[in-house]
């Protein structure tokens, strides 16, 4: 490219090889500013037909762009766009929406000002955009990956951690971006996927207790170049939240009945029986249930589990296990 603006600047005419000398120091800027690369290459291909405008035949001035159209892709794989559409299925980047309609538009305004070499360069880089785009569209699935969906159960508002694995069904390398809820966590959240491997997601949840029974992760996958987007809303965990107290209530009644056992009483810890009314034996312990007399209250577990315990007894004939 440089080589070809440097016979530009030196054998077109004056104000020819002004604008090959301001191509070459544009080029130069855009190499040390990886953001500028793919626009001042892409301007690069519109204008320097018009630099041998009046040098080379039409058909020869054609061929000086396409010697630049590989350092455009390259120019666009090097820089994915930061902002992306988010939707289901595939669409065009905003990236190559620009392109398609800065080259039109150049082609018309170059045909219609009688530089006809320079409308068919800007044909030519519409074309060039066109082929990668549906080059994308054709190796990029709409299902980019697939997964068995595990279950998860966890205490609401507690921290639990999974490892998900994915199958990639993608015929061409992609750089990934995972979109998730608020309470989730997922390690790594942007990549670049390989075609026919698998990747591994670390996840982290902190669900609260009115949250979704399935966590979905969407995925945003824009192609090498940066002209298609793909999103897929992939189920990846089945979640079982539990309610803290009912846990607690849970291991209140193991606590309970290991206590019985090792006191040496054969007790089914159970909540919210009625009081019992009569009873000289001591029976077990159990939850404190509304109607319980505050006498019968058993202060060493209630202090311990911080949770009402009471006794509770039975009559004379109830048998103690040794």
């Amino acid at each position: 490219m440089y080589a070809m603006l440097l016979v530009g600047a030196t054998l077109t005419p004056v104000p020819r090889s002004i604008l090959a000398i301001l191509l070459i120091a544009s080029n130069t800027y855009a190499s040390a500013r990886a953001r500028l690369k793919p626009a001042i290459i892409f301007s690069t291909i519109l204008l320097i037909p018009m630099v041998f405008e009046e040098t080379l035949p039409l058909q020869l001035n054609v061929l000086t762009c396409v010697p630049i159209l590989p350092a455009l892709a390259a120019g666009l794989s090097e820089n994915p766009p930061e902002e992306l559409e988010i939707s289901n299925g595939g669409r065009l980047t905003k990236r190559c929406k620009t392109l398609i309609f800065t080259s039109l538009f150049s082609a018309t305004l170059s045909a219609l000002l009688n530089h006809y070499s320079s409308a068919l360069g800007s044909i030519t880089a519409f074309t060039y955009i066109s082929m990668l785009t549906m080059l994308s569209i054709r190796r990029i699935p709409r299902e980019l990956f697939e997964t068995c969906k595990q279950i998860l159960r966890v205490l609401a508002e507690e921290r639990a951690e999974v490892t998900v694995r994915l199958d990639s069904r993608l015929k061409a390398p992609v750089n990934i971006r995972i979109l998730h809820e608020r309470w989730v966590s997922v390690e790594p959240s942007a990549l670049k996927a390989k075609p026919r491997t698998q990747v591994e997601l670390k996840i982290s949840v902190k669900p609260p207790l009115a949250c979704p029974e399935t966590l979905k992760l969407k995925l945003i996958a824009v192609d090498a170049w940066g002209l298609t987007v793909t999103c897929q809303d992939l189920e990846v965990l089945e979640l079982h939240v539990i309610p803290k107290a009912k846990y607690a209530e849970w291991i209140v009644k193991k606590y309970l009945e290991g206590s019985l056992r090792s006191m040496g009483y054969a007790s089914t810890v159970q909540a919210g029986l009625k009081p019992s009314k009569s009873g000289v034996e001591f029976h077990g312990c159990r939850l404190y249930a509304p109607g319980d007399s505050l006498r019968s209250i058993e202060w060493k577990h209630t202090c311990k589990l911080q949770m009402l315990v009471v006794k509770e007894y039975g009559g004379a004939s109830a048998c103690r296990v040794f």
